[in-house]
């Protein structure tokens, strides 16, 4: 069974950077693989990281803060966080 993976890490501000117009951000992948990534990027988190994710911070839209928008640059994510008082390590 295939699931759709996305390239750019859910954890990565990068994620909310606007798309150039022939970047393909989406690709197909077993569901084993997609797991197993997933798996790997939670784990490569710091135990901290980890407390505040699950305290409600998370760069999913429907999550807080709210990143509805996309940007276009890295520095407009960055900033947008720093306005919801999250320091990114």
């Amino acid at each position: 069974m295939a699931t759709i993976d996305h390239v750019i890490s859910r954890f990565s501000p990068m994620r909310w950077v606007r798309a150039k117009p022939d970047e393909k951000r989406k690709v197909l992948a077993c569901v084993e693989c997609n797991q197993r990534r997933q798996q790997e990027e939670t784990a490569k988190l710091s135990y901290e990281e980890l407390v505040q994710r699950g305290q409600g911070f998370c760069l999913n839209p429907r999550g807080k803060p709210r990143l509805s928008d996309t940007y276009d640059s890295l520095d407009q994510v960055l900033d947008k966080l720093r306005e919801h008082g999250i320091i990114l390590i």
